[in-house]
């Protein structure tokens, strides 16, 4: 990934955060954050444990993802950084085809290190 998409990335992370109003629900939204005119993700609290995403294709939900994708299980992502690393990962997959996307275990796994 280009450095100043990290940091662009990292900057909007820091600008972003919604406020958390009452108790914690499952999938609660806890973040949200535009990278491109057509997508963006939103970090939720997972029913699973920790923290999943959803991925917001013009104002509407797209992707609902409360567990780790192309793992055998039902668990969140330990962080909201994982999280968003392989969501914001998935939305440039998606502006460059117009199916769903797909991740392997091996582009999880060059994620996540």
């Amino acid at each position: 990934m280009p450095r100043f998409v990290y940091y662009f990335i990292v900057l909007l992370s820091f600008t972003s955060c919604t406020e958390n109003k009452g108790g914690k629900q499952p999938e609660e939204k806890l973040q949200s954050i535009s990278i491109d005119p057509i997508f963006r993700y939103e970090i939720i609290q997972s029913n699973f444990g920790g923290y999943g995403y959803q991925i917001i294709k013009e104002g509407k939900l797209y992707i609902n993802q409360p567990n780790i994708p192309a793992i055998q299980g039902n668990s969140g992502f330990s962080s909201k950084k994982d999280a968003e690393k392989v969501a914001a990962y998935l939305i440039q997959k998606l502006e460059q085809q117009s199916d769903l996307p797909t991740i392997t275990k091996g582009e999880l796994d060059s994620l996540l290190q």
